[in-house]
């Protein structure tokens, strides 16, 4: 593609001059597919002449807008809003084409989908229009997203009945990053107003149009349509990171403000700030204090065991499940284990009935109205699902650990003097011996809320630390475990 710039004069004179350049080698331009873009006819008409050789070569001229590579340039917001919500069906045909064959994916296929929109033409379209003009794309894009994800919980009135706090809670909890606990389907209303700061700073320190010098003394109109979209932006991202604020504890140490105080400083702000990503940088900060925000929540309302559930999903690589490729059937789960997972990721509870909340396996009565996720820590199935559970975590490693070429030891026996403890996998790696002993915890059971409330990690940690005594016995057996041997207790908590 080849864009002129200039007077109508300039550009039919070097058009003609490519013509004139292609002929040389036999090359023809094809008109049909040019075009002609002038925004001044309200101040200064076209000239008669310019506008018959235009019509003479059957090129349309565009007075309010264009599209250009999938974005639409107008001579302001409203011609260029107008132009968009135009063509609405075209890029609804665009999304109708993603959307209905995701019905034909498994329930963990469509996430992985979809976790990637924010790399597709949607956030190009973000970074290369104002906010105001994509607002209509990014929330119809957002909706279609959630409807889309809520059939996967068992929620599908929750846009319906987004005002109830719990649907509140999961939509916001749906669009946080993967790092935040969240399920990384990023809201593209929350970042539409970075991605177009950040086109902006990117274009002034990176395309070649724009010298040192220029960057160095900008010539910034106040009352141009770049301010105007400039200070739109920060107004948009600085009224959102308030209404967030207000709801944190103002006790907290929240992460510093990245932006300007005014769109005049714009440019030298972030040259200043020498951000790697711009985009990137604000997004986040805005999703730190959305995390502050829930933490404050859960902490003054519902109480520990959601202060604990979200503290639970901080850790690194809690959320590596939801990033998982299924390529093998070890990988791959099934719509009815997404379901749970997702719930149990959530909050949501297990449903059950009312009139019979008592545990059908241990008979703990209301068990169920106290904590619907009781199962997963009913000692009754300690000697059952539980131990699967714990089983399916060594059988996991070792699967792993074969695939690597490495031989492994199941259960090892007399790795204790006096006992009959020992490890549940021994592995011969080139390096030396490793002896690893796995446990399971689940942070919302009754019994680890205290502590799972505390800190990310607490439960695992203080699992590992019962676990020690029994490693220690491991290493003193040195007829069984050479110099170069290790013991590692691995703790695998639910989330």
């Amino acid at each position: 593609m080849l864009n002129f710039t200039g007077s109508p004069e300039q550009c039919l004179a070097a058009l003609d001059h490519l013509r004139n350049s292609l002929r040389s080698i036999n090359l023809t331009v094809n008109t049909s597919k040019c075009t002609f873009t002038y925004f001044h006819s309200e101040t200064q008409a076209l000239d008669m002449s310019v506008v018959t050789q235009l019509e003479e070569q059957s090129i349309p001229i565009f007075t309010e807008s264009f599209e250009l590579i999938g974005a639409v340039i107008g001579k302001d917001n409203e011609a260029t809003k107008s132009a968009l919500d135009n063509s609405r069906a075209k890029w609804r045909l665009e999304q109708d084409a993603l959307f209905t064959r995701l019905e034909y994916l498994t329930s963990q296929t469509q996430k992985l989908v979809l976790q990637r929109l924010g790399a597709s033409a949607i956030n190009y379209r973000l970074r290369a229009m104002p906010p105001s003009v994509t607002e209509n794309l990014a929330r119809i894009t957002d909706d279609r997203v959630l409807v889309q994800a809520a059939g996967a919980i068992g929620i599908p009135n929750l846009l319906a009945e987004s005002n109830v706090p719990m649907h509140n809670r999961a939509i916001q909890e749906i669009q946080a990053p993967l790092s935040k606990g969240g399920f990384g389907l990023i809201s593209t209303q929350l970042i539409a107003p970075a991605a177009y700061l950040a086109s902006i700073h990117n274009s002034l320190t990176r395309a070649p149009t724009f010298t040192v010098a220029s960057l160095q003394s900008p010539r910034y109109d106040p009352g141009s349509l770049l301010a105007f979209n400039i200070n739109d932006s920060i107004t948009r991202i600085r009224s959102r990171e308030s209404s967030i604020s207000d709801s944190i504890d103002p006790t907290l140490t929240t992460p510093p403000s990245l932006l300007p105080h005014d769109p005049a400083t714009f440019f030298h702000h972030f040259a200043n700030l020498r951000l790697p990503n711009v985009q990137q940088a604000l997004s986040q900060r805005t999703q730190n204090l959305q995390l502050l925000a829930r933490l404050n929540a859960a902490k003054r309302s519902k109480g520990s065991q959601d202060q604990a559930r979200l503290l639970s999903l901080q850790a690194k690589h809690s959320s590596r499940w939801l990033q998982v490729v299924p390529t093998t059937t070890e990988s791959r789960l099934t719509d009815t284990q997404y379901y749970w997972a997702s719930r149990l990721r959530l909050g949501l509870n297990v449903p059950y009935s009312v009139d019979n909340s008592d545990c059908p396996s241990c008979g703990e009565t209301n068990a169920l109205c106290n904590d619907s996720w009781h199962a997963l820590s009913c000692l009754t199935h300690r000697s059952r699902e539980v131990t699967d559970r714990h089983n399916f975590v060594v059988d996991a490693i070792e699967r792993h650990y074969r695939m690597a070429g490495v031989r492994t030891w199941k259960e090892p026996t007399k790795q204790g003097k006096r006992d009959n403890s020992r490890p549940d996998l021994k592995a011969f790696e080139p390096v030396g011996t490793l002896l690893t002993d796995v446990s399971v915890t689940h942070p919302l059971a009754p019994s680890n809320l205290a502590k799972a409330s505390k800190s990310t990690l607490a439960c695992a940690e203080s699992r590992a630390q019962i676990k020690l005594p029994n490693t220690a016995r491991w290493q003193k057996t040195k007829m069984l475990l050479s110099s170069h041997s290790l013991v590692r207790p691995l703790e695998v908590f639910t989330n």
